[in-house]
């Protein structure tokens, strides 16, 4: 990448929204949520490009996290950017945004809120109530960059050069101005500046339009989604009645999904032909009708929520085994559904218990772990290894499961043992190490370094010290024997150095006095001559 290259700026303009639509169960029934936990709704939150970009040009990953997720950390490293949950309260949701080509991200807040609240849907007033919600926010992102690949895959996927938006702005401006002074131009320059203009505006309405009939799109198409699970439900719960219905010419079609009317009078006329006297229905058809209704509520809360030998599974699958009438049916089902119904309180207060228990046994797990922790790390304390390692009959090490409770002081009172028994252990070696040093310098041995080492004839020899590394007295014999073999060294050493130029200074005076001694007389007369 040059260093010419200009800084250029891009805006991205994402829409961050959410749907939510409060449970079948809960919306066409009488059930009324009577505390939290309980699912109410199910919601779906989305992040795309406002012109309906591709991002995958330049988002490497997003990061969208919750603590109310059932997985806390969702990572998507493609399209489409959609989280769908169900809940029962609103939430704050977190989104990082990772850039190709680029070190920093982008960090942005939602607040999903839930509509209906469980305060209102509590209420059991529905009438005034809206059982679906769709929200979005727009979030304008700035990126300015010196990398052309960089800016080329964020414009290429929806971004906008903020040059060509303030040439736009001042295009439009320029227009308007024209229009203004209109009689001071031609006709035909006055006719384009009012069309352009004109077409400039048209499209920023239209892409206004465009995102809200998209939205209204996907909620429509998600509404539409779940009234067609429901019909297919319906086929099977009251598969018998369907049969009766399908066998009629001039029955009306099955009703579309987005015809709500429709679909209620529908599954009457289904109850009505399923719950007649003069329908027979055999044990085969209940167990498929059965087999069906168990997918849906109350009873798959039932079934989720409680274990298969609990004492709360009380209610009995109906198994007949001869021919029912119609009517027999419809009342041995309605009682079936009634007796799971009247165990869904139960059933909340039992899983709230069983919450409360997993949360306990949570903190208990934590709490142990921290004790375990403490403990660990003490025992690789200096005060614990030397007591470990010259005293047998140190204070046990206190288990966990008593450390636990908060008036316990148990970790405590085992660690000021230790320590006290450290104390004891470190004085009794500290005086060891003072009366042997002391002992080992009144020796000829040390005198002798001592003066060596004065006339700087030799290194220095540290005096040993216990400290950390002599937990035992056995550590300190060993460092102290070692401090003595050291001296030896140097002492002996010394000594034969003295030796070796003792030696060598009576070689030099015996060379001197015979090379004199070889050396011929000179008589009187040549030292004449020589003159």
């Amino acid at each position: 990448m040059s260093s010419k290259n200009p800084m250029q700026t891009v805006e991205l303009n994402l829409d961050f929204s959410h749907w939510c639509s409060v449970k079948d169960h809960i919306w066409n029934t009488g059930d009324k949520p009577v505390n939290e936990g309980e699912a109410t709704h199910d919601w779906e939150f989305r992040i795309k490009d406002a012109k309906d970009g591709d991002m995958r040009h330049y988002v490497e990953k997003i990061v969208i996290y919750s603590g109310r997720f059932a997985e806390p950390v969702k990572v998507f490293t493609k399209p489409p950017y959609v989280v769908q949950e169900s809940g029962y309260r609103n939430l704050g949701i977190q989104v990082d945004i990772y850039f190709k080509g680029i070190n920093a991200k982008e960090h942005k807040q939602y607040a999903l809120c839930l509509s209906p609240s469980l305060e209102e849907l509590s209420s059991g007033k529905k009438d005034n109530l809206r059982r679906e919600k769709t929200s979005t926010q727009r979030k304008l992102i700035t990126i300015s960059h010196k990398d052309p690949s960089v800016i080329k895959r964020l414009v290429k996927g929806g971004g906008k050069l903020l040059e060509d938006e303030i040439e736009i702005q001042r295009q439009a401006k320029t227009y308007s101005d024209r229009l203004v002074q209109g009689p001071g131009q031609t006709y035909k320059n006055y006719e384009q500046s009012r069309q352009k203009l004109g077409t400039f505006l048209e499209n920023k309405v239209l892409q206004k339009l465009m995102l809200e009939d998209e939205i209204e799109i996907q909620r429509q198409a998600k509404t539409y989604s779940d009234r067609l699970e429901q019909i297919e439900h319906v086929k099977k719960v009251r598969a018998v009645g369907y049969r009766l219905y399908k066998s009629d010419p001039n029955r009306p079609s099955t009703p579309d999904p987005s015809d709500l009317e429709k679909i209620k009078s529908w599954k009457l006329d289904l109850l009505d032909l399923q719950s007649s006297e003069d329908v027979e229905i055999s044990p085969e058809e209940v167990k498929e009708m059965v087999t069906e209704a168990k997918k849906a509520y109350p009873y798959n809360f039932y079934n989720s929520n409680i274990p298969p030998d609990h004492d709360l599974r009380v209610v009995k699958t109906p198994e007949p085994e001869e021919l029912l009438r119609g009517d027999e049916w419809d009342d041995m089902f309605k009682t079936w559904i009634r007796d799971i119904s009247k165990q869904t309180q139960n059933i909340r207060t039992f899983a709230k218990e069983k919450e409360s228990e997993k949360i306990r046994d949570t903190r208990r797990l934590e709490r142990e772990e921290k004790v375990k922790d403490d403990i660990s790390k003490f025992k690789e304390s200096i005060p614990y290894q030397a007591v470990l390692l010259n005293d047998k009959q140190r204070p046990p090490t206190p288990g966990t499961h008593l450390a636990l409770h908060r008036d316990n002081n148990s970790i405590e009172n085992w660690k000021n043992a230790i320590k006290e028994k450290y104390k004891i252990l470190a004085k009794f070696l500290s005086d060891r190490q003072f009366r042997d040093i002391n002992a080992m310098k009144d020796t000829l041995l040390y005198m002798e370094y001592a003066k060596a080492y004065h006339f700087k004839k030799v290194g220095h020899v540290k005096t040993p010290h216990g400290g950390n590394s002599c937990l035992t007295l056995k550590d300190w014999e060993l460092k102290f024997e070692q401090w003595k073999f050291e001296l030896k060294d140097v002492v002996d050493e010394y000594n034969k150095q003295r030796k070796r130029s003792s030696e060598t200074s009576c070689s030099e005076i015996a060379i001197d006095i015979s090379s004199s001694a070889k050396q011929p007389k000179i008589s009187n007369e040549a030292l004449k001559k020589s003159f």
